[in-house]
């Protein structure tokens, strides 16, 4: 896999110093998160981030490449912590995962959403997609190497791999169950 800005340690160490402000951010609210956390790039397109339980308080975030590649353009994160939603959103959403009895979606979780959202203004989700990550679905296409389009919404789909994509003679868009044409 080749990176757009950089090897693969630069995106993680990036993430790490991104991970380092949020983590923040939610200790100056009272939000306790596990001591033990690595942070690893997640390569999978369809995946923000992920949360791993390894064991005893220790856990493993993955965060997907491309949210660090978006924030790189743009710059959101020097300007203002708010206007990257991709980013920080996901990175607190898996860091609260880390929080006592927040493994799920479940109440204590979503008390920590809802501080988070009252201090800061930040929403977090339990999924999400492009829009709301704050990037657009041009972006994806322009960024991946193979990409489908919806003849009948105009919804674009992405791939990275080209054995990653569907056949176009037997699946559907998912939002429309439109045809589903190859543009690149």
């Amino acid at each position: 896999m080749k990176f757009q800005y950089g090897t693969y340690n630069n995106y993680k160490a990036r993430l790490i110093v991104y991970a380092d402000i949020c983590k923040k951010m939610l200790s100056d609210i009272g939000i306790e998160t596990a001591k033990n956390i690595d942070f690893e790039i997640e390569m999978q397109e369809n995946l923000w981030g992920l949360t791993t339980l390894c064991g005893n308080d220790a856990y493993v975030i993955s965060i997907n490449y491309i949210l660090l590649d978006f924030s790189y353009m743009n710059e959101f994160v020097k300007k203002d912590k708010r206007k990257c939603p991709g980013l920080l959103n996901t990175i607190i959403h898996e860091l609260l995962h880390t929080c006592k009895n927040s493994m799920d979606h479940g109440t204590e979780w979503t008390k920590n959403v809802k501080k988070v959202y009252e201090k800061y203004g930040i929403e977090i989700h339990e999924t999400d997609s492009n829009k709301r990550k704050g990037i657009p679905n041009d972006f994806y296409i322009d960024y991946l190497p193979y990409a489908l389009k919806c003849k009948k919404c105009g919804a674009l789909f992405g791939y990275y791999n080209e054995n990653e994509i569907p056949n176009i003679k037997k699946n559907y868009c998912g939002a429309c169950a439109g045809k589903l044409i190859r543009i690149k």
